[in-house]
């Protein structure tokens, strides 16, 4: 019917209407134990990689979520680095490759390992 929106359309008014709604809200606190951290920084690392998110608005917000739950998680230099290379798709595991170095040639990243910037 004309004057209707669809589902995908009223689902999207509504998270945009929610985010201008949170912005002036004071923040929240959640608590976790730090396994259940590490496991969402993880699943917000793998999400960043997704090709319909990367590079978007959605994945960098994101990132800066993953990065925060990184800085609280990470107790030893060693676990920190081992986070922060999960960053870098470069350094992406695969079933199939092991701990191989996988290259995507159409990304960017400045802060690749050898300081070249790109893939």
């Amino acid at each position: 019917m004309p004057g209707e929106m669809s589902e995908q359309d009223a689902a999207v008014r509504l998270m945009r209407d929610a985010y201008e709604r949170w912005e002036g809200l004071p923040a929240i606190e959640l608590a976790m134990t730090r396994q259940d951290a590490w496991v969402l920084m993880v699943g917000l690392q793998t999400a960043v990689a997704h090709p319909l998110l990367a590079g978007g608005p959605m994945a960098k917000s994101m990132e800066v979520v993953g990065r925060r739950i990184q800085d609280a998680v990470c107790d030893d230099p060693e676990v920190y680095t081992l986070a922060e290379s999960a960053w870098n798709r470069a350094f992406h595991v695969t079933p199939d490759r092991g701990h191989e170095v996988v290259d995507d040639p159409g990304r960017r990243d400045e802060s690749r390992r050898d300081g070249s910037g790109t893939w």
